[in-house]
C-alpha cells in the first residue's frame, strides 16, 4: 500500500470541500429541527400508508405527531423480526414500500447480529449525512495537517448475496460496489485515503481483520487518524493491539504474514503488498515500549487510542485525530 503524499492531499481536500458543503447545510438545518423532523415523519408517513405495516397501523390516517404516537407502538427488532425475515426473503412492500436491496448487519457488540433493511433512498442519506459530514467536521475543526496522511480504516466492507438476490452486510459495503459499478479498482481509490487495504475490509472467513489492519498501519509513519463506525471496533482494535504487538513488529522488520492470523490463499492476496522494514520495526519497538512501560497493562485498551495512536507516525502529524 504504497502512500502517494500528492494523491492523499488531493483526495483529501476534495472530500473536505465537499464535506464543509454538507456541514453547512446541516448547520442551516438544526435552527429549525421540530419543522424538519415533523415535515421528514409525514413524509415517510405518507410514503409508506400502502405498505403492510402502514395499513395495519392506519398510515392514511395520521394527521398529526399526536396521531402518529397514538397509532404506532414503539418496537425493539424482536417485535418487527418476523416482517425483515419475510423482506430478507424478497417479499416487498412489508415494512415498508421503498426499494429495499441491502440489509445493514449489526456488529453484534449486544448479542447476535441483526439484519435491519437499509432503503436506496437510506444510502444516499447515509452518503451525505456520515461520510460527507465526517470530513467536513474534520476541514472545520483538525489541524489541516491531517490532510497529508492516511487513516486507518476499521470499517467492513464484507458483503454475502442472499438466496432472494438481495445483499446483507456493513453499510460501507455499499461503498465498495458503488466503485465497482462505475469500473473503478476499489483499492486504487482506497488505498489513496486508508492505510486499509480492500482485503482488510472485505475478508470473511480465513482472515483476521484486526491483525490485517493493524499490520498496514503500523507501516504507515504518517497515518494522521483514525476512522471507525463502532467505538467498540476501536477498542477491540486497540486491545488487540496490545495483545499482538510482538508478532505484528517482527512481522513488519521480517516482511512476512503470521499463518497464525491468515490462511494460505488470504495471505497470497495481501503478501505482494508487505516488504520487509526493520527501520520502522526497531522505531515501532520504542514506542511500545515507552507507552507500555507508562500504565499497567490492565488499562492498555483504555488509552491506547489517545497514547500510543498519537505516537505511531511523525510528532507533527497525528495529534489524537480520531474520528468516530
Amino acid at each position: 500500500m504504497i502512500y502517494n503524499k500528492e494523491k492523499c492531499l488531493a483526495s483529501n481536500t476534495q472530500n473536505e470541500l465537499a464535506g464543509l458543503k454538507m456541514l453547512d447545510v446541516i448547520d442551516e438545518e438544526s435552527f429549525k429541527p421540530v419543522e424538519l423532523m415533523n415535515e421528514l415523519l409525514f413524509k415517510i408517513i405518507r410514503d409508506n400508508e400502502n405498505s403492510e405495516y402502514g395499513k395495519k397501523y392506519h398510515f392514511a390516517d395520521i394527521k398529526t405527531v399526536k396521531d402518529f404516537q397514538r397509532n404506532v407502538p414503539i418496537v425493539t427488532h424482536n417485535d418487527i423480526k418476523p416482517y425483515i425475515d419475510r423482506m430478507v426473503e424478497g417479499e416487498e412492500n412489508v415494512l415498508t414500500s421503498y426499494s429495499v436491496k441491502h440489509f445493514n448487519v449489526t456488529s453484534a457488540t449486544s448479542g447476535k447480529e441483526k439484519y435491519v433493511p437499509m432503503s436506496e433512498k437510506q444510502q444516499v442519506v447515509y452518503l451525505k449525512y456520515n461520510f460527507a459530514n465526517a470530513n467536513g467536521v474534520l476541514g472545520r475543526y483538525i489541524d489541516p495537517k491531517w490532510k497529508n496522511g492516511r487513516a486507518m480504516n476499521t470499517s467492513e466492507g464484507h458483503c454475502i448475496t442472499l438466496p432472494s438476490g438481495l445483499t446483507a452486510g456493513g453499510a460501507s459495503a455499499k461503498v465498495v460496489e458503488f466503485l465497482k459499478k462505475g469500473n473503478v479498482d476499489p483499492n486504487e481509490i482506497l488505498t489513496i485515503n486508508y492505510t486499509t487495504p480492500l482485503e482488510a475490509m472485505i475478508s470473511s472467513n480465513g482472515v483476521d481483520r484486526a491483525y490485517v489492519i493493524l499490520r498496514f498501519s503500523l507501516i504507515d509513519k504518517e497515518m494522521t487518524g483514525i476512522i471507525t463506525p463502532f467505538m467498540s471496533q476501536l477498542v477491540h482494535i486497540m486491545t488487540y493491539l496490545a495483545k499482538n504487538y510482538k508478532v505484528l513488529v517482527d512481522d513488519i522488520e521480517n516482511g512476512t504474514v503470521c499463518k497464525d492470523f491468515c490462511e494460505d490463499d488470504a495471505k497470497k492476496r495481501i503478501q505482494p503488498y508487505l516488504k520487509k522494514n526493520p527501520e520502522r520495526a526497531n522505531e515501532l519497538r520504542e514506542i511500545f515500549k515507552e507507552s507500555f512501560n507508562i500504565i499497567g497493562q490492565g488499562k492498555i485498551d483504555e488509552i491506547l487510542s489517545t497514547n500510543c495512536s498519537t505516537k505511531l507516525s511523525s510528532p507533527s502529524t497525528i495529534k489524537q485525530n480520531i474520528l468516530l
